[in-house]
């Protein structure tokens, strides 16, 4: 076991087997013999210690190349998140922080639907942008929050609201500005790795979409409209 000592000064790792110090000493003491190396704590074994210390730390050069790429960190992931303001959701694994932070590292604000598109299917291929169809959007005239006082006078600067209402819920409401992303999976046999990708979508549609558009994430496999936050989550709900 990797103790506290000359043999493995913090901070280095501590438990797991002898640590890398170590290892260096030992294979240098069975290049003399064990009949032929000092004594530990002697002057000779203090040597050989210091050169199996600068041996191991040479053998981390490698190690210290990969952290400088986010994709290939270890030791360094925690500084990646800091860098990027990214807080580790749940107790997830190394990779799945190491694709997070490699995900806003690289990423371009490009809220194009070509552009988009195509970094959703870095991740999926099975994700894609769904056109709107104009005819059929939902919106108000911006900044008409009430009825008209008599909405059957031909000056009316629009219909009537529906059910008996004298006011929308939703002032400036719009459907206009929302993306539409289909995942081309079954909703009902979702695997937990198509969750974590689909979590992935939504943290890069929050980065790269402008703050007046919104986003919704649904399997392709039935119609309806989505219930959101409901126990259907990725499903539509389609009566």
């Amino acid at each position: 076991m990797a103790g506290i000592g000359g043999g493995n000064p913090l901070p280095f790792q501590i438990g797991g087997g002898p640590s890398d110090s170590d290892k260096v000493n030992n294979a240098l003491k069975q290049l003399v013999g064990r009949g032929n190396s000092a004594e530990d704590e002697t002057i000779e074994a203090e040597w050989r210690r210091a050169r199996a210390r600068a041996l191991a730390a040479s053998m981390d050069d490698e190690r210290a190349i990969w952290n400088g790429f986010p994709d290939t960190a270890t030791d360094l992931i925690e500084m990646y998140e800091d860098i990027l303001g990214i807080t580790p959701q749940g107790n997830i694994s190394d990779e799945e922080r190491r694709q997070d932070i490699t995900d806003k590292w690289v990423s371009a604000v490009d809220a194009s639907t070509e552009k988009l598109e195509a970094e959703l299917q870095n991740i999926d291929a099975l994700f894609s942008i769904t056109e709107h169809d104009r005819d059929s959007e939902v919106e108000t005239i911006p900044g008409r929050a009430f009825e008209d006082y008599d909405p059957t006078d031909a000056s009316a600067c629009a219909p009537a609201f529906g059910g008996g209402r004298k006011a929308t819920i939703f002032p400036n409401y719009s459907t206009a500005y929302r993306c539409f992303v289909e995942y081309d999976i079954a909703s009902s046999a979702i695997t937990g790795e198509q969750i974590r990708r689909v979590n992935r979508v939504n943290t890069i549609l929050n980065d790269i979409l402008p703050a007046w558009v919104d986003y919704q994430v649904a399997s392709s496999d039935v119609t309806g409209f989505l219930l959101d936050i409901s126990l259907l989550d990725l499903g539509r709900f389609n009566p």
